[in-house]
């Protein structure tokens, strides 16, 4: 490949990989050996929005899913409510709150889905900052059905959709499944157009053979 070929393969593949990292939050909730939660990405806050109340967290990992709800309330953080959901189901079940599930919730970071309308994030939350954590219910007899937590996945954000998807940072998707964590599905990727990589695939194919050609000759 040429100089130039060889920057706009490299170039259409960094595209498709700066595409591919978009993403929001995902939930996580699930059974593997008793019921589990994580959750992982991050969220930009909208313009002009700011966190009401500033509240200090103690530990509460539960769910509730007729509120809906889903808590990762780590020790020792002061929280804010920000109001920034404008579509989203009004549950994922029928059950009611569980209480706290866990003795403790990993991370450093706050979590909490409260509403169909509201998050509950660290005041000093930085839009766009990733964040992560997770619990492991204490009880491991329980399960999610049993507290009427429907499987299937379920999206709130702001903004519009496109493709049926939310745009960056925009959303919180929970993915309720009744067994193990999914292997796919369950990541915060959205998924991204395939042009950035047949652009490359095609600059790689025509470069290589172009060279078989001339070595047969």
């Amino acid at each position: 490949l040429t100089f130039t070929k060889r920057t706009l393969v490299a170039a259409a593949m960094s595209a498709c990989l700066t595409q591919a990292a978009e993403a929001g939050i995902v939930v996580n909730l699930y059974e593997d050996g008793g019921i589990k939660a994580d959750y992982s990405g991050y969220l930009n806050i909208p313009q002009g929005v700011t966190g009401t109340g500033s509240n200090t967290s103690g530990v509460l990992g539960g769910f509730n899913p007729g509120y809906p709800a889903i808590t990762f309330y780590t020790s020792g953080i002061t929280y804010s409510k920000y109001s920034i959901w404008t579509e989203g189901p009004d549950n994922f079940g029928t059950g009611t709150f569980s209480g706290n599930l866990t003795s403790a919730v990993t991370g450093s970071d706050l979590l909490a889905l409260e509403g169909s309308g509201a998050v509950y994030l660290a005041s000093d939350y930085v839009s766009g900052t990733n964040i992560s954590g997770s619990w492991v219910a204490t009880n491991t007899s329980l399960t999610l059905s049993g507290k009427g937590a429907a499987a299937g996945t379920y999206l709130w954000y702001y903004g519009e959709l496109t493709e049926g998807e939310a745009a960056d940072g925009q959303f919180l998707k929970l993915i309720v499944t009744h067994g193990p964590k999914p292997t796919s599905g369950g990541g915060n990727n959205v998924p991204a157009p395939a042009t950035p990589l047949l652009i490359a695939a095609g600059l790689l194919g025509g470069g290589v053979g172009r060279r078989l050609a001339r070595q047969n000759a």
